[in-house]
């Protein structure tokens, strides 16, 4: 009976309510799709009107400042969220499917130990997101990473390094190639 009381609460409401008791970490009108994972209760924080489509996993790690999720996020499908030190998602960022966030990285430095086996590098800044921001379909952020407002991060792009407001991102490594001008209102090419 308790098992048909969980599935008719977890077929409804999509996790959303199994998320809302256990952590108490949202804003209203949360919704967190079928098979997505959320870990670190008391170290993420989420806005208002927020979606992590299904087969997400968001975990934060002991010892961190925390994720912060802001309000009309929506986090795409199959996508991973990790945070050691901190991530902050700003208001109004979307992202398409399979992207990763993460503020650390594997140590391969002591080819004496296996990579496994060793610490992680976990950046002091952290990621930040600004917001209005688009990250497109397969995108990883690693690291120090602050992206300007109102950005646009092309698929399948890597992006390690700072990318200033009011820009277009593409490649491996991500490289500014187009940035809006105010004074002609419009999108420019980058030389």
């Amino acid at each position: 009976m308790i098992r048909k009381i969980k599935y008719f609460f977890k077929k409804t409401f999509s996790n959303t309510f199994y998320y809302a008791v256990r952590y108490h970490m949202f804003g209203s009108n949360l919704f967190v799709g079928l098979r997505s994972r959320v870990t670190g209760k008391g170290f993420i924080k989420f806005g208002k009107n927020v979606t992590v489509q299904s087969d997400c996993f968001i975990a934060t790690f002991p010892k961190n400042k925390g994720l912060i999720i802001g309000n009309n996020v929506m986090v795409g499908q199959f996508s991973r969220i990790g945070c050691k030190n901190s991530v902050v998602i700003e208001d109004n960022v979307f992202t398409g499917p399979n992207v990763f966030i993460a503020d650390y990285n594997h140590n391969y430095s002591n080819v004496r130990i296996p990579i496994l086996e060793q610490d992680d590098v976990v950046y002091n800044e952290g990621v930040i997101i600004k917001r209005d921001t688009w990250i497109g379909t397969n995108v990883a952020i690693i690291g120090n990473v602050n992206i300007g407002k109102h950005c646009v991060i092309g698929a399948n792009s890597v992006v390690t390094h700072n990318i200033p407001d009011y820009s277009v991102a593409v490649g491996c490594p991500a490289r500014v190639i187009k940035r809006y001008d105010f004074n002609q209102n419009k999108w420019v090419k980058v030389k």
